[in-house]
């Protein structure tokens, strides 16, 4: 799976990595006071959230996702699709992260670590990301809550 996605519980206990690249998941931050991956999933029963968050990690593209306008409501295990920017089109139990390649060009996340993410490109482009911080020539864009 390469490295997991650090978790994070709030903005004394962690901040991120050192190197400022990669992300981490976890409640939002209106709840955490870091920036988190956001996500747009839907849940089991088809129920579309828009405004997203990754609370565990299970493989680079699974992940059991909440919904952070309710936070802890709407649970559900996700795996990654490319997606087409409208959540009502997505089936049960799969999610977008929207993610920016190094040159700024949006795209949705194939697989997720740590510091990488691949795009859904044959064989997939892997780039090594920040959150809340726009794309440049040397790093991408993961969307952040």
């Amino acid at each position: 799976m390469g490295r997991p996605i650090k978790r994070t519980e709030s903005s004394t206990s962690e901040i991120g990595y050192g190197s400022g690249y990669g992300g981490t998941i976890g409640k939002p931050y209106s709840q955490t006071g870091v920036y988190t991956i956001s996500t747009q999933y839907a849940d089991s029963i088809g129920t579309d959230i828009t405004q997203g968050y990754i609370n565990q990690q299970r493989s680079k593209d699974r992940f059991v996702m909440m919904n952070a306008g309710s936070i802890g409501a709407n649970q559900a295990v996700v795996t990654l699709v490319n997606g087409d920017g409208n959540v009502a089109n997505l089936a049960a139990n799969t999610g977008t992260v929207l993610c920016y390649n190094t040159s700024n060009v949006a795209f949705y996340a194939q697989y997720i670590t740590s510091k990488f993410v691949w795009d859904f490109a044959t064989p997939p482009n892997r780039y090594i990301y920040k959150i809340n911080t726009v794309a440049t020539a040397n790093w991408a864009n993961v969307a952040s809550a």
